[in-house]
């Protein structure tokens, strides 16, 4: 949903979820489930704000991800529900009553909600050409986490990708982290799909088309609380970054190369050579990369201008690919 002035009311608390936000789940009074993340968590004072302005982000580009929803966390509520208590190393600790943000859950009775797929099962997301926007997003936004994404299954076993977990974008929760682009891809590299040449332009005509004055809007009426001012100005960063065609583009080109480098790791592995770099944990390197100096094809050299398979198809397991 859209940012709106409705607030809802926990009512009943099921369960705490797994993740380092401490993310419990409620009933509210509005009939909804939902995922929700208190302001005076352990992971920094950005974190409510990172999730719904990640949300409206997201949807102001067209991907998939669940309603969300502010919520009243009122005393009474916190003193009946121990269980909501933030817990660290020695202690709990409740709450502090106010505003929280709710993620809608997904996992409701009727509908397969998976979190990790089998590469057999890619070829069956519908949106799959979808990560590599979230991709770019995130990147622009300094994502400081893996992307997190559950996949939902329809009557005819066709899934569909939807993200989720927006804590970590512009600079983390603290508002001060650093990462390189690698830091933000999604952990199973193999989701990424081929692109056609026309499916690339198509994902760069999205930030063309970004209406950043309506998204502007949504983000003001964001709770007050919630706006510190390193995390306006993060997100203001993202948003110039977002609108600058060439950067989006070098940065498409640089996912593309390190898509390539990932799949000849895969396939070195395959055939018995020690593993050079874990997939499961990508390194993160010098986030100087996100600097449009660095994403030049003459500063990067894997930005220069290479072969191109024909049918104007880009593979990344084979390709190295045009710069800008």
């Amino acid at each position: 949903m859209s940012v709106t002035h409705k607030v809802a009311t926990p009512t009943l608390h099921f369960r705490r979820m797994r993740g380092g936000s401490q993310a419990n789940l409620v009933l509210a009074d509005d009939g909804c489930f939902y995922v929700v993340k208190v302001q005076d968590n352990l992971q920094g004072p950005n974190l409510l704000f990172n999730e719904s302005a990640g949300y409206e982000l997201y949807r102001s580009f067209g991907l998939k991800t669940p309603n969300w929803q502010t919520l009243q966390l009122s005393e009474s509520f916190i003193e009946k529900n121990r269980a909501f208590w933030i817990h660290d190393l020695h202690d709990s600790r409740p709450p502090k009553p106010g505003l929280c943000f709710g993620s809608q859950f997904l996992g409701l009775e009727g509908i397969r909600t998976l979190e990790i797929l089998p590469a057999r099962s890619h070829k069956l997301i519908q949106n799959r050409a979808d990560f590599w926007l979230a991709w770019v997003i995130d990147a622009c936004a300094e994502h400081a986490d893996n992307r997190q994404a559950l996949f939902t299954e329809d009557t005819n076993s066709l899934l569909y990708a939807t993200f989720l977990d927006h804590g970590s974008m512009f600079r983390g929760a603290d508002g001060k982290s650093r990462h390189n682009i690698r830091a933000s891809r999604y952990l199973d590299h193999r989701i990424y799909p081929d692109l056609t040449l026309m499916q690339q332009r198509e994902i760069e005509s999205h930030f063309a088309n970004l209406d950043t004055e309506a998204l502007l809007e949504r983000i003001k009426a964001l709770p007050e609380a919630w706006k510190t001012s390193s995390a306006l100005q993060n997100f203001e960063q993202t948003l110039n970054c977002l609108s600058s065609g060439t950067l989006v583009r070098n940065l498409l080109q640089t996912m593309f190369d390190i898509a390539r480098v990932g799949l000849k790791l895969a396939d070195r592995s395959a055939r018995g050579f020690p593993e050079i770099e874990s997939e499961l944990r990508p390194e993160v390197l010098h986030p100087r990369i996100l600097r449009p100096e660095f994403l030049h094809p003459t500063v990067n050299p894997a930005l220069r201008k290479g072969p191109r398979s024909a049918g104007g198809r880009y593979h990344p397991g084979r390709d190295q690919r045009l710069a800008g």
